[in-house]
């Protein structure tokens, strides 16, 4: 689980950091997964926002692969961290992507945060 879900952080990371081009931005959200639906634009902080995402996701996913060489019981402590971030983000999902700009690729968005979820809870309890 961390080492796929840290690989997928730092691709995340690495994406978000070329999404400071609204063109590729706008490409992504509207065109290609449709999670919007009106044309993305930065606005004021966009590209601060995007900054701060890319440098959080890249050190979490650092986080995550580092931590596929430690002991067992930390490994269960970052996992079940991960698991609390998804969870988090989920809720912001379900409560901040109810007005009309979002389009119906967001529901596709619930699917992947759930299946994360699920996949840091069995490598947890379940393996």
């Amino acid at each position: 689980f961390l080492l796929w879900i840290g690989l997928y952080n730092l691709l995340g990371a690495f994406v978000l950091m070329a999404m400071h081009s609204e063109r590729f931005a706008n490409t992504v959200l509207k065109t290609a997964t449709e999670i919007i639906a009106a044309p993305y634009s930065h606005g004021p902080f966009g590209r601060l926002w995007l900054w701060w995402a890319a440098s959080v996701q890249l050190f979490l996913g650092g986080v995550m692969l580092l931590a596929t060489r430690w002991t067992v019981q930390p490994q269960v402590e970052i996992s079940l961290a991960v698991v609390g971030v998804y969870l988090v983000m989920w809720a912001v999902l379900i409560f901040g992507a109810k007005t009309p700009k979002y389009g119906r690729g967001r529901y596709v968005t619930h699917v992947l945060w759930i299946a994360q979820i699920a996949w840091g809870l069995w490598s947890v309890f379940g393996a």
